[in-house]
Order: structure tokens, then sequence, then C-alpha cells
């Protein structure tokens, strides 16, 4: 069209904006009525405390409130939850989806390994919920303004066109995680001395080291009479706890010393993932910051495994596994996860450093302290684990791949499991359903679902559930620290974590309030360790909203490389570490980066590049 009424044009504009305004007013509901929404998600905790999420105290409080409909009036809320039988989910989704029985919102996670919401969108199945969000939402809004890298993935690109087709859970800050490398600080304690020397700066490696005057002196502390664990243990960075790779050397080499000196049949001082690394990026990312898989460098999308970083990880665990620091049968243990590598051993006190669980952490294992479950050997008898943080290579390759600070690890992401509204929702009052998800995203609404109730909460609604636990000034309260307000849990709650799990908004929608979480319930030791554990920032992870954009043709063809990538490396890099290849040897590296890349690696590296440039 080469000409048009520029008045006719204005008024055509407005009313097309007016009828969006209207349209989102969703009219269908009168003052003081009950809205009622099926919501599927996976089983939330509680199944021993109430037969279904439809009993959770938050979700019976927040149906209880009045909510604005958005046409000067109150409505309540009545969710039903549709909860599938654990290790169904995906199945169960795909299922409800494909034949049309789903329900108005939907935890959406576990159908993304099986299509896209995009795709739903294009059937009519997924909302457009982009004026609701720009109209209704401005706590939601004013979250992903504070976070914008989070913000460009939020929306949905439909014909070059930005949309909000899903909500997301996030988190205010990185939560502590409820695993990582863990070490047994007691032998350090035991079989280690002080370092010869010392770095000049515990944090740059490269200005040198000097001589320790406490070379070679025992290190002393222990449990005290209040048995609370104090050490003077330094390593040979300097620091307190282990920095880099010299330092995860040197205590490799105690835990050696200590197996030995235990004559502990079996044991190590180190445990491996199966395949020889942690696609992920653990450990490898000590050597240049990426991972052994595909991952993000800035705005760039890489693929580590043929990469300089993961060539020089391959020589320092060759040598590692040539000293005997790493169990010789590690490639054998294929059906377990990385954070259950050999359990029994490391629950029997003979592996000195792995992955695993906060559950191992400090005494937990000591049977000597009458932990359950544990072996009667004698090899945990004054156990005492630490956390440790991704180390930072220090030694080993060329200059690009030393002193870099890890960027690419397992950590809990900002971003956490995201709903769809459906079509089966399109004729109730969805402004008054997004004004109550976007009080989630309040203060108020996020410790709603991060902690429970509060006194005053419990109180306006007698909640039996919590009269029944004795709850009866609510699940927290908020104190003052030095660290600011924060939030700190009934006693009850803290000595049962399965029944404060069933107090609080489990698998609701939502701001989680980790900044408020108050840790002067636990020791300092394991305050340290959880914090180790994401001492550095994840930048290099994919989100899952960035995988969600690929089309069906993009999201097909990136899984089979994926696979078939995954499974040759899966099957060759051991041969790297246990001396069969030599990764030092240009013959034997060359003709693994050659055999990856007929797998097409490169292929997925563009696809991931392609849905980055689009918001870039």
């Amino acid at each position: 069209m080469s000409f048009v009424n520029k008045k006719a044009l204005v008024f055509v504009l407005a009313f097309l904006v007016l009828g969006t305004a209207v349209g989102c007013q969703a009219t269908t509901s009168e003052s003081g009525d009950t809205l009622n929404f099926s919501y599927w998600t996976t089983a939330a905790a509680g199944s021993q405390y109430y037969p279904t999420s439809n009993d959770n105290p938050v979700f019976k409080y927040l149906e209880s409130r009045d909510w604005d409909d958005g046409n000067g009036g109150t409505v309540k809320m009545d969710f039903d939850f549709v909860t599938p039988i654990s290790g169904s989910e995906t199945s169960n989704i795909v299922t409800l989806l494909s034949t049309g029985e789903y329900t108005d919102i939907v935890n959406i996670s576990y159908y993304l390994s099986a299509g896209s919401v995009p795709q739903l969108y294009e059937e009519g199945i997924a909302l457009d919920l982009t004026e609701y969000v720009q109209n209704y939402m401005p706590n939601y809004l004013a979250y992903l303004d504070a976070h914008p890298n989070l913000a460009k993935t939020a929306t949905n690109m439909v014909n070059g066109e930005a949309k909000y087709l899903q909500l997301y859970n996030y988190e205010d800050v990185t939560p502590e995680m409820w695993g990582g490398y863990s070490y047994r600080r007691d032998w350090i304690l035991e079989y280690g001395v002080q370092p010869a020397t010392l770095m000049t700066d515990p944090s740059d490696p490269t200005q040198g080291t000097y001589a320790n005057p406490n070379a070679g002196q025992p290190f002393t502390g222990g449990y005290d009479a209040e048995d609370v664990w104090s050490d003077d243990i330094v390593f040979p960075s300097g620091n307190l706890n282990p920095v880099y790779i010299s330092d995860w050397e040197w205590m490799l080499q105690i835990f050696e010393d200590a197996i030995d000196a235990q004559n502990i049949i079996g044991g190590y001082p180190m445990s491996l993932y199966y395949p020889g690394y942690l696609e992920l990026g653990n450990l490898v990312c000590a050597f240049g910051g990426g991972g052994g898989s595909w991952y993000l460098d800035d705005d760039t999308v890489k693929f580590g495994g043929t990469g300089n970083g993961f060539r020089t990880y391959l020589e320092c665990m060759s040598g590692w596994y040539d000293n005997g620091w790493i169990d010789e049968a590690f490639a054998e243990h294929t059906d377990v996860m990385f954070y259950e590598i050999d359990l029994a051993k490391i629950y029997q006190g003979k592996v000195g450093l792995w992955y695993g669980t906060s559950a191992a952490l400090e005494d937990r294992l000591d049977v000597s302290n009458g932990q359950p479950n544990s072996p009667t050997n004698g090899y945990t008898n004054g156990i005492f684990a630490m956390g440790a943080r991704q180390p930072i290579n220090d030694k080993y390759g060329s200059e690009d791949v030393k002193n870099v600070t890890p960027f690419t690890y397992y950590q809990t992401s900002l971003e956490n499991t995201s709903i769809i509204i459906t079509d089966k929702a399109e004729e109730k009052n969805l402004v008054a359903l997004c004004k109550m998800l976007d009080f989630m995203y309040s203060e108020e609404g996020g410790l709603l679902k991060t902690y429970g109730l509060n006194k005053e909460q419990y109180e306006s609604v007698q909640d039996e559930f919590y009269t029944a636990h004795g709850l009866l000034n609510g699940s927290y309260v908020l104190i003052e620290t030095e660290a600011g307000i924060k939030a700190k849990s009934d006693d009850i709650l803290v000595a049962d974590d399965n029944l404060r799990q069933v107090c609080i908004g489990h698998r609701f929608f939502g701001l989680s309030l980790n900044a408020n979480k108050y840790l002067g319930d636990f020791t300092d030791s394991y305050i340290t360790s959880v914090h180790e554990w994401v001492a550095y920032e994840v930048t290099g992870a994919f989100l899952g909203s960035l995988e969600a954009q690929m089309n069906a043709e993009q999201s097909e063809e990136y899984g089979k490389i994926e696979i078939n990538v995954r499974d040759f490396m899966a099957r060759n890099v051991p041969n790297f570490i246990m001396g069969i290849k030599d990764p030092e040897n240009d013959a034997d590296w060359n003709a693994f980066v050659n055999a990856v890349n007929k797998y097409k690696a490169s292929t997925n590296t563009e696809i991931m590049q392609s849905l980055l440039d689009q918001y870039n």
C-alpha cells in the first residue's frame, strides 16, 4: 500500500489498542466469583503428609485471599493440581498435550525434550501472554529489567517478534548448591604438613612464591570440647581452602599417603565420572574457563571438546592417573550419576576427593557420631569433609589456559522451570490470574513461596496443617543480621527439612528469595563449604530458555549430534586418561579431533549461535 489516510490509520490503531486492552480484561467473571484453574505440575514434597498438592498450606492460603479482577472488583482463586506419577512426567505431559486433555496451566519444563513452546503456540495450545505481562505483571517485568541476560530469552521469537509465551520461575540470587567437590580435610590435618612454599599473592600465582618459615611442621586442630571444628591448615597457594590445581595436587598426594598409611584396600585419592570428564564443565573449566562440550564465551558459542583447554585437561588427568590419584576403575561406573560415583567407598571413608552432596559434609559420615547407614570399618571415624570450589589451572599448558577464572560448570541457575497458560483458560479471567501470579514476584509473594506462612498469614486462615505441627507463629520470622534482614525458619522446620518442604509454596510459580536465607542454623565450616561451591559466576552454561528457542528441525538435529558426540567421547576420552592414547601426541590428538568433527559438532555450534544472534 503506497498511500494511507493518516487520520484513518490513527483511528484504526487506537481501536486496535483499545480492543487489545479490552480483550485483556476478560470480563467473563463477576466480583465475588471463584475462578477455577487446573494446574499440571510435577509432584511436590508431601506425600507422607497430605495426599495432593491441593492440601498445601500456601496454596490454600492463596485461595483464601481476594484478588483484583481487573474490573474494579475482586475474585477468589481455586487451583486443582494434577500431578503425574514420579518418573512418568515427560510421557504424561506429551500424552496430555497430544490428546487435548491438558490443563489450564502447565509446568512445561518436562515437555521441552519432546517439543517446543513456539510449536505449542503455533498449534493454538500455548497462549500469547505478551499483553498480560506488559500490562498486569510489573513485578515480573521489574525482575527482568534487573537481569537483562535473562530478559533476552524470557520471550520466544515468533516470525521475528518477541512474545511472552511462557512465564519463568526465577531465583533472586544464586542459591547455595546441594553438592559439589568435597574432600577429606581430616586427612590433611593428620597426614599433611606445612607446604615448603607459599604464593606471594594467594590470588595471583604469577607473582611467585616464597619459602614457608613453618615448612614441614604438622597442622593442628580438630574438634574442640563443644564439637566445633577448627584447624590451621594452609594450602600451597597461601589460601585456607584449595583454589588452584597445585593445591589439589598437594592434597591428592596427602590422600595417597593417608590411604597407604591406613592400608585401605580399594581406596583411592579421587573419583572421576566414567566418561573421563563432565560435559557440564566441572574440573575441565579449570583449564581456560570453558567446558568439554558446547558453552558460551561472552556472546560466542564454542565447542570445548576439541579445544586446547580440553587437551590440557587430559594431559593433567593422564598424569594424575599415572600417579595413582584417580580411581583406576573410573570408566566402569557407567550406571551412576556424577554425584553418586562409587558411593559405597565414599561412605566407607576410602576416598579423599569426590563430587557429592551436602549430606556428606563435615562429620555426617562419621560412624563414631552415630550416623545411620554407615559401615563400621573405622575409616570414617573422625572424618571431616569440606567443599572445594572449581580449581584454577596454574601449572599446565600454554598461557591461554592458565589462571582463567572458571565460568562453565554445573551450578543452579537463576532461571528455573516455566509455565504456559493454555487455550483451555482462554475464556477465563486471565487478568486476575496474571495479577495473582505477579504477586508471587513481590517481596511478600516470594517469602510465601520460599518460606511459607508468616504469623499474620497463619492467623488469618488458622491453617489446620500448621496448627497440627505446632507452627502457631508461622513457619519463619524475619530477623536483622549484619547482612541485612533475613528469614529464619522455625526450629521445628530446621530440625525436619521434609516438613519444611511441605509448608512452603513448593512447585508453585514465583520468585524464590534465597538472599533472605538465614544460615545461622549451620556451622561456619558448613557455610564455607556451600559458599565455595558457588565461588564463581557461571556465565558459560546455556540457559534452558535459550535452548527452548529451537524449532522442531533444529531441536531434532541438535539432539542427534549431541548424542553422537557424547557417545563417541565417552568411549574415547578415558583412553587418553588411562594411557591407551597420549594427549601430548599430535597424531593421537588430531585423530580424536577429526573423529569428533565427523559427527558435525560445528553444526550445533552454529545452531546455538543463530539462536543467540537473534537477540543480540
